[in-house]
Formats: C-alpha cells, sequence, structure tokens
C-alpha cells in the first residue's frame, strides 16, 4: 500500500511536469491565433511609448497587453516569450485546479487518482491546450480565475477577511487582463457574502469589493483621464460594431453553441459535471464541501451565459469555465467508477480525453503558425525602404519592427464607419476612409492575408508588382 502511494504521488508530479512540458513545446511551434497579432503589435506600440485608448483603438482591458510589453522590453520583440510564459500561466492554472481536488475531495482513497484526472481534464482540453499556449490573455486569466476561486474557498473555510480581499484582487485582475471573465467576480461575491457568518456579510462584501477595485487597478487610469475613448473602445465597440460584417452571426452563434455534441472531450467532460451535481444532490458529504462545488456549477453557468452574449461568439472564450467544469466532473467520475477500479477505469477515460487531444490537433496541424510569415516578413521587407509607408496585417507591423501609420493599428476597427469628425479622436480609420487612401497611392506597399481584399479595393491595378505566399499577398510599385 506505501509502495502504491509512492507511485501515485510520482505519477502526479510527472503528470504535472509532462503537461507543462506538452504546453510549452506546442507554444513555441504551433500555437497561433490570428488575433493575437492585434495584441502583440499593441505591446509593441506600448514599448515605443503609445498608450492604448489614447493613442490607439483598443477593444480590450490593457494588463495583459502592459504584460506583454514587459516581456517584449526584457526579452525582446518576439512573440516566443509571450507564448511561453501563457504557457506557464496556463500550467499554473491547471496544477491550483489539481492541488484543490487533492486537497478537498471528501474520499482519501480516491484523492491522488481523482487530481491527475483533474490535471488531464484541464491542462490537456483542447481549449486550453489552444488558447492558453498564446499571447492573448487567457493564459494569464485562467491563472487569476483559479487562483481567486482557490483564495476564495479559503476565505469562507477560514473566515478569513485578508484572503477575501486577495479573492477580490484576483477576480478584478482577471478582468482587468480580459472582460470575458466578468462574470467571476460578482459569482465569488455572492458566495462568499452567503458563507460568512452572521454579522460578517458587510464586511465580507466590502472587502471582497475593495479586493475586486484594486485588481481593477490597470483600468482606472485609462478611465479617469480619457473615458470616452476607453468606454468606446471596451464597451462601445462590442455592443454596437461587433456584428457589423457578420451577417450570419446569428447560425454562427447556434452553431457554435451546440458544438460539445461534435467533440469528444466536451461530451465527456459535460456529462461527468452533470452526473457529478446529481451525485452531490444525493451525497452525504460535509455541507462546505458540496458548497464549493456547487460555487464551481455557479462559475460555470455564469461565464457560460455571459460569453454567450458576445455576438459573435467563439468557442476559445468558454476556456475560463473549463477548470470548474473538470472539478464538477470529477465528481461525476467518482459518481459513476467508485464501486470499480479506480486506476482502471480512470486511466481509460484519460486515455479517451488525451485521444480526442490528438486527434483535434492532427485536424488542425495544416492551420497558419506564425512560421507562416516568416517569407512574408522578407518580401515586405526587401520592397518596402525604410520609412515608406505600408499598410499590412498586425502580424507583419509586429515582425517587421514598423510602427502602423494612425488608425492601421488593428484591422477590425476599419468595420467602424462613423463620420470622420467623430471618428479622429477615437483613433478611428473607416474602412472607406482606408480605401479611398490606398486608391489615391498613400501607401508604397501593401500587404493582406485577405484575400477578398485584392478585387475588392483593385490591388492589382493599382500597384504593378504583387507575390503571393501561403495565402498572403505583397503589393508593391504603384502604377502613375
Amino acid at each position: 500500500m506505501c509502495c502504491g502511494g509512492w507511485v501515485i504521488r510520482i505519477t502526479l508530479i510527472a503528470t504535472f511536469f509532462v503537461i507543462t512540458a506538452a504546453l510549452l513545446v506546442y507554444s513555441q511551434t504551433v500555437a497561433f491565433a490570428w488575433d493575437e497579432g492585434f495584441h502583440l503589435l499593441a505591446a509593441q506600440l506600448i514599448r515605443s511609448g503609445r498608450r492604448p485608448y489614447a493613442d490607439f483603438l483598443f477593444a480590450q482591458t490593457p494588463l495583459n497587453t502592459y504584460w506583454n510589453a514587459l516581456l517584449i522590453a526584457m526579452f525582446g520583440a518576439s512573440w516566443r516569450p509571450p507564448h511561453a510564459v501563457a504557457a506557464v500561466e496556463t500550467a499554473g492554472a491547471t496544477v491550483l485546479t489539481s492541488l484543490y481536488v487533492l486537497r478537498r475531495f471528501p474520499v482519501p482513497e480516491w484523492r491522488f487518482i481523482l487530481a491527475i484526472a483533474t490535471a488531464v481534464l484541464t491542462g490537456l482540453n483542447i481549449l486550453v491546450f489552444q488558447f492558453g499556449t498564446i499571447a492573448q490573455a487567457y493564459g494569464l486569466c485562467l491563472l487569476l480565475v483559479v487562483a481567486a476561486f482557490r483564495l476564495a474557498v479559503a476565505a469562507a473555510e477560514r473566515q478569513s477577511l485578508a484572503l477575501t480581499v486577495l479573492a477580490g484582487l484576483g477576480a478584478g485582475a482577471a478582468a482587468a487582463a480580459s472582460l470575458l471573465t466578468a462574470a467571476t467576480g460578482p459569482v465569488l461575491l455572492v458566495w462568499l457574502t452567503l458563507r460568512a457568518r452572521s454579522g460578517r456579510r458587510i464586511a465580507t462584501a466590502a472587502g471582497f469589493a475593495g479586493g475586486a477595485l484594486a485588481g481593477l487597478g490597470p483600468v482606472l487610469p485609462f478611465l479617469l483621464r480619457w473615458p470616452r475613448q476607453l468606454i468606446f473602445d471596451v464597451i462601445g465597440y462590442h455592443v454596437f460594431y461587433r456584428q457589423v460584417k457578420w451577417e450570419g452571426w446569428l447560425p454562427h452563434d447556434a452553431l457554435l453553441l451546440t458544438d460539445w455534441l461534435d467533440s469528444s472531450q466536451t461530451f465527456i467532460m459535460l456529462g461527468l459535471a452533470i452526473a457529478g451535481l446529481i451525485f452531490l444532490r444525493r451525497s452525504d458529504w460535509d455541507r462546505s464541501v458540496r458548497a464549493e462545488f456547487y460555487l464551481c456549477g455557479w462559475l460555470t453557468v455564469a461565464t457560460g451565459l455571459f460569453v454567450a452574449t458576445a455576438h459573435p461568439t467563439f468557442r476559445q472564450y468558454f476556456v475560463f469555465a473549463v477548470p470548474f467544469v473538470a472539478i464538477m466532473a470529477v465528481a461525476g467520475w467518482y459518481a459513476i467508477a467508485h464501486r470499480w477500479n479506480r486506476v482502471w477505469t480512470s486511466a481509460l477515460v484519460m486515455a479517451i480525453l488525451a485521444g480526442g487531444l490528438g486527434r483535434n490537433l492532427y485536424d488542425e496541424s495544416d492551420n497558419m503558425t506564425w512560421a507562416s510569415f516568416d517569407e512574408v516578413v522578407r518580401d515586405v521587407n526587401a520592397v518596402t525602404p525604410k520609412g515608406a509607408t505600408l499598410a499590412a496585417d498586425e502580424q507583419i507591423y509586429f515582425l517587421t519592427g514598423r510602427t502602423p501609420p494612425a488608425g492601421l493599428e488593428w484591422t477590425s476597427g476599419h468595420k467602424i464607419e462613423i463620420p470622420l469628425e467623430r471618428a479622429r479622436p477615437l483613433h478611428v480609420l473607416p474602412q472607406s476612409e482606408l480605401d479611398r487612401e490606398v486608391k489615391q497611392g498613400a501607401f508604397s506597399t501593401y500587404e493582406t492575408c485577405y484575400d477578398g481584399e485584392v478585387d475588392r479595393i483593385g490591388l492589382k491595378k493599382i500597384y504593378a508588382q504583387e507575390k503571393e505566399t501561403d495565402d498572403c499577398y505583397v503589393f508593391w510599385d504603384r502604377r502613375h
């Protein structure tokens, strides 16, 4: 029994190392999302002295981008350090989630095997694996929301005001990195207030709110100095302009919200989580432990409903629910398998989940990566003299180290069609105005990876030279 216990302990530690190594390798090779180009370019602009909202359109809260700017300042202008740090942050969230199960699961003989299962359910989840390893805020926010959850649970157990403040700090910091995590704070606030002893509820709510306000600190200076720009960028764009040029967003969202039916990983996790909730209602577990598992359910529901309101929404937005679904899933796992051999049944389910990850990664192995831009960058540098005007995708500006002209910092911002007198203070360049400038020969070189732009603008009539590489186009030598 003693030797078996050591084997399981070593297996848990090895699982952490394997998942961390896998995340790091993936982050440095295949990990890529189109939108992270904008985030890295924004970090590069911050590094050069420009400010989001004040100097360029930025439709996100700023913490993660300033974090990336610091990494660029420390390690150089490359996507690799932000990817590596994001992978470590995601691994940290995985470990924290797993250790929660190891510490709190009520059946001691199942704790280690279910802690291993939790690590697999979280760290090898396809959404976590693909999006927790890129330069967007997913990795940092995963770490912050899980830390806020762990701190909230500890605060309720110990009735500690200090831990309550720290839980609020984590939730606020997560929202300062991405508003996709905004549902976490209110759920933890209500749960902690209800779990507080009589007479301490006002102090608990105030402590959590104060910590959350401190966590939102990176947003407050911009809100106080440039309120119009920040509110338009972070809220107004998403409410009024996000759906522009997405005529099919409603069927898109409907298909995405039923995508779990076509994913073995998601189907198994949700099925186990539902089984876990059913089991909890009938179990004789301690009331406080059941409350913590129910908290995971509320965090899952609140996060899922909140991100589903972003039209169009995307599957990666649901990544912040994964750790909490995993915790509920191991309760369901136990409910189904506790009468059988826990090692073999757990190994079977984990193998199926790991296989689901491998299948998804294989299916997407031909997708674009950062290496896809290497030749495009060489082409742009070869035909664009230093100081010449360049219209390009965010990735190209970042990789070439060139500063985009005003208004070209974010491609999606061009969909905002408003009068120029309103657009200029908001650093918006409407697509109609950009098209006019291109046709008038404002840019020495034009690069795009959207083939529809070629015919829509008539780039072949504007430029005498062109080259296509990996579905990206470079045009130069303006016709006169």
